[in-house]
């Protein structure tokens, strides 16, 4: 509910002020195209996973999840026509699409820092989302107690609703029947038919749709590894990539022979990391 409510707040911002939706995903800074459409009085077509925005100086076309855009100029012979990639892939979220800054340019539209001027010369701010709770650098993860003596590692990021939006709880695949008995059948059978490595089990959840990150990077005495979707990381339900309340994402992370789940192990998730001991 209280991040439910920090939602809340900030769209109700973006109606108060000349302001565009923005958000920072995985280092990058994306603005609400379809505000900035409905702005400039721009005609769109929304087909789901594509997005036609027709504009004075041509049509451009962008896709949910994809750097890759169509862009036709309206005069000929001018450069950057057909198709095009970005540096960072495009998301549609909560029904508004959110593009990298550096698209707006095709467009005319000018960024400096987080003030965006349109073709007419009028000036809007990025409205990014602000948790008002959070004071200085919140907690990046935590270790919490499932029952039974067993432990899971819960790390924190930042999501489409702001700071500590999005969520990933890693727990010991071998354990969850201790902390979940009614389920023991089903976890055994799953872990039964493994023939090599050490699964974890997780869950993502968010407060918003929102990306997530698919890889993680486990260290252990100066030796680390990468495990990477969709090799050594599984969705077993939900979507890889891509999470929302109605559907968190989980599945199983096999980590190599020589990690010991005995000792801390630091998990590094995008931008953040925490340490768990997953057996005692």
């Amino acid at each position: 509910m209280r991040r439910a409510a920090v939602l809340l707040v900030w769209l109700c911002s973006l109606a108060l002020a000349e302001s565009l939706p923005a958000l920072r995903l995985a280092g990058s800074t994306y603005v609400s195209l379809s505000d900035v459409a409905r702005v400039l009085g721009f005609e769109t077509s929304d087909a789901g996973q594509s997005l036609t925005v027709r504009a004075p100086g041509g049509v451009l076309v962008i896709f949910d999840r994809s750097p890759d855009i169509l862009w036709q100029p309206a005069a000929r012979g001018q450069l950057l026509a057909g198709d095009l990639s970005l540096a960072a892939p495009i998301h549609r979220i909560e029904e508004r699409w959110f593009v990298p800054l550096e698209l707006l340019r095709l467009l005319d539209i000018t960024v400096a820092g987080e003030v965006v001027t349109l073709p007419s010369g009028a000036a809007y701010t990025l409205a990014l989302p602000r948790d008002p709770w959070a004071a200085g650098e919140s907690a990046q993860s935590e270790v919490v107690e499932l029952g039974h003596n067993v432990t899971g590692l819960a790390l924190y990021a930042s999501g489409a609703a702001g700071q500590d939006s999005l969520s990933l709880l890693l727990v010991d695949a071998a354990l969850l029947s201790l902390a979940f008995p009614e389920q023991q059948p089903a976890i055994d059978a799953f872990i039964g038919g493994l023939t090599h490595g050490r699964p974890l089990y997780f869950i993502v959840t968010a407060v918003v749709e929102t990306p997530w990150e698919t890889s993680l990077i486990f260290t252990q005495d100066g030796s680390s590894f990468a495990a990477r979707y969709p090799f050594t990381v599984s969705v077993l339900e939900g979507e890889a990539g891509t999470v929302s309340p109605a559907r968190p994402a989980s599945g199983v992370v096999l980590l190599p022979d020589w990690l010991n789940l005995r000792r801390p192990i630091t998990v590094s998730w995008g931008e953040v990391r925490g340490v768990i001991q997953f057996r005692r």
